[in-house]
């Protein structure tokens, strides 16, 4: 699984200069199309989610470590 956790007013990504056409609707219904992706939106929060909204973001991060089994171990 892999998670991508956005800003609500990110600002940056999807990128307008790269991708002019593509919304963040857009990038979702990506998301939806594959299970693997989970996409997480802060409110309140633009392409600094971790710093926009330090509490809400580390109790996301904290939330997928614990949902996580780590079987692997890399060094």
């Amino acid at each position: 699984l892999v998670t991508i956790i956005f800003g609500a007013e990110d600002q940056l990504i999807p990128s307008r200069l790269v991708h002019p056409h593509l919304t963040l609707d857009e990038v979702l219904k990506v998301a939806h199309d594959h299970q693997h992706i989970e996409v997480i939106i802060l409110q309140e929060a633009g392409h600094m989610v971790q710093m926009d909204q330090p509490k809400k973001f580390n109790r996301q991060i904290k939330d997928i470590l614990k949902s996580t089994r780590h079987t692997e171990k890399i060094y």
